[in-house]
C-alpha cells in the first residue's frame, strides 16, 4: 500500500493531480508502450496543475519513482534535455483500485480506521462469500470447492433464491 505519509508535504496533491491526467485513466488508447509513455505527465504538466515549482515536483516524483510508484520515459525532443514523462508502475494501480474501491464503499476515503469502517467491509465481504457460495452451488460444484463449509440451511436458502 502507498504510504502517502512517507513522503514530503504536497506529494498528495501531486498525486491527484497525475491522476487526472494520465492516459490510462482517460481512456486514450496507444498502439505502443513509447506512445503511451511519451503521452504521461511529465514535470512540466506537474508543475502548471499543482501549486509546486519545478524543484518540488522533480524532488516529490524522484522520490516516488525511486520507491518504484512510477516508470521514468525519456522522450527525445530534438537538441538539450530530454523530457521526462512518469508512468504508472504496479504500487500506483494498486493505490487508485484501493482509493475507488474505498469511494465506493465508504462514500469517501477514511483518513482514519474507525469499526464502522471495519463493519463495513465486514458485511461486504460476508456478501460476497454468500454470493460465491451461491454462485458455486448453481453452477453444479460441491459447496466445499469454495473452502468454506455448508449447511443444509445454506443450501435451502440457495434454492430458494436461484428458483
Amino acid at each position: 500500500m502507498l504510504e502517502l505519509d512517507d513522503y514530503p508535504e504536497g506529494t498528495e496533491q501531486l498525486l491527484e493531480a497525475y491522476l487526472d491526467k494520465v492516459p490510462s485513466l482517460t481512456g486514450e488508447e496507444f498502439e505502443t508502450a513509447e506512445d503511451y509513455r511519451s503521452a504521461c505527465p511529465s514535470k512540466l504538466n506537474l508543475e502548471l496543475a499543482t501549486e509546486l515549482d519545478y524543484e518540488q515536483v522533480s524532488y516529490r516524483m524522484g522520490e516516488l519513482a525511486s520507491d518504484g510508484i512510477f516508470g521514468v520515459h525519456y522522450e527525445e525532443i530534438g537538441r538539450g534535455s530530454p523530457r521526462i514523462h512518469y508512468y504508472p508502475k504496479e504500487p500506483l494501480r494498486v493505490y487508485v483500485k484501493t482509493q475507488t474501491l474505498m469511494k465506493d464503499l465508504f462514500g469517501e476515503i477514511p483518513t482514519e480506521v474507525r469499526t464502522h469502517h471495519l463493519e463495513t467491509v465486514t458485511t461486504e465481504l460476508g456478501r460476497l462469500r454468500r454470493d460465491v457460495r451461491t454462485l458455486t452451488i448453481k453452477a453444479g460444484f460441491p459447496p466445499e470447492s469454495t473452502g468454506h463449509g455448508f449447511t443444509d440451511e445454506d443450501r435451502d436458502e440457495v434454492e430458494l433464491r436461484w428458483e
